[in-house]
């Protein structure tokens, strides 16, 4: 007697784990008339369950029913009390201190990318312009994003315009790296008389340092004189190795034609968003001179990727009973019910997304470009 009421007062004690899911549905059927779906004479039955959904109409016509899925809600003092006690959580805690201490060095690695990016912010004089010199034009040189892109070679440019050509100038700077891979380099170059039109300009190295070859993207020539711009696409390798194995290259500008064409549009702003605007990729390829840093955009990372992380607990195992049945959409193991699930996880992440990719932009100038 006395074992049966040991065991019955055990009975009584022992925790029982319950799991709670709320849905919210709703039975409709079609209006031929209308053409539309409406709820008018239809209500959800007393059997509805997680699996099926029963109704009662007073018509008889095409019936069909809305799911969805209500999130749980996310108690924030709870939460926190549970991370306090470690004990309780090793896992979670384990993985929020994790993804903390990665932060910190990833942000100490981009604070230290924004301080070099803003020795490169800059317009290079160049050193062998001829000081008595009174026609300039700024020389804008982008550097592909392929691989071995950067050269080390000393690159050398003349214009060539319709009262006469530049002296050979050295592009060069002392006080920083030129012609990195993706890199905007700005060079000052002045003439003792006026070009007149451009119509072509000369670029060759002297294949010298440890990689010479050189992937040039693109050339833009500014006329300080007239304000008028002219735009030399590029697009090869300058080396001995690669391409068409030519490091002395002669371009001409542009037409509008040419720059207005869907190829040249489609690759430049395929090149930009995944470099630029693409929030994740961006931390790596970001732009010196665009003003939203490195260090902001890994933030935004970081705080969209918290936000995902609360919103799938908000919907951890809501589809638990609905995914034990073998219905699957196509070859992939998905249900339905982790698709609805999904579907409604991404409505409520994309203006969230959307604020935090934005934010900085909308605070900054999206870029900052020489004159």
């Amino acid at each position: 007697m006395a074992v049966e009421n040991k065991s019955a007062e055990t009975a009584q004690h022992t925790p029982v784990l319950v799991s709670v899911v709320t849905a919210v549905t709703q039975c409709y059927f079609w209006d031929r008339y209308n053409r539309t779906w409406k709820s008018d004479g239809c209500q959800v039955g007393p059997k509805s369950t997680i699996l099926k959904t029963q109704c009662l109409c007073d018509h008889l016509t095409f019936f069909s029913s809305d799911f969805f899925i209500v999130p749980r809600t996310v108690d924030v003092e709870n939460t926190i009390k549970l991370l306090l006690h470690v004990s309780n959580n090793p896992v979670g805690v384990s993985l929020l201190a994790s993804l903390l201490g990665f932060y910190i060095l990833l942000a100490t690695w981009a604070w230290r990318k924004d301080q070099a990016d803003t020795q490169k912010v800059k317009v290079t004089v160049l050193a062998d312009n001829d000081p008595s010199s009174a026609f300039h034009y700024l020389i804008q040189v982008y550097t592909g994003y392929r691989r071995r892109a950067a050269t080390t070679a000393k690159v050398v440019i003349t214009l060539y315009g319709s009262e006469g050509h530049s002296e050979p100038h050295h592009l060069c700077d002392p006080q920083k790296t030129v012609f990195e891979r993706g890199a905007l380099d700005v060079f000052l170059l002045s003439t003792g008389s006026w070009l007149g039109d451009l119509h072509g300009l000369r670029l060759w190295h002297d294949n010298s340092g440890n990689s010479p070859s050189w992937y040039v993207s693109q050339v833009v020539v500014s006329d300080m004189t007239v304000k008028k711009k002219c735009h030399f696409q590029c697009n090869c390798w300058l080396a001995m190795d690669l391409g068409n194995c030519e490091r002395d290259r002669v371009f001409t500008p542009a037409s509008r034609s040419e720059l207005s064409s869907f190829r040249h549009l489609f690759s430049s702003t395929i090149v930009e968003k995944f470099t630029q605007d693409y929030l994740w990729l961006s931390v790596a390829t970001r732009h010196p001179w665009n003003q939203f840093t490195r260090v902001q955009r890994l933030s935004c990372c970081m705080t969209l990727l918290l936000c995902d992380m609360v919103i799938n607990v908000m919907f951890w195992k809501m589809g638990g009973s609905t995914a034990k049945r073998g219905e699957r959409l196509g070859p992939l193991a998905v249900t339905l019910s982790e698709l609805l699930v999904s579907i409604q996880t991404s409505v409520i992440l994309f203006p969230i997304h959307l604020v935090f990719g934005r934010l900085f932009q909308l605070v900054h100038p999206p870029e900052v470009l020489p004159p």
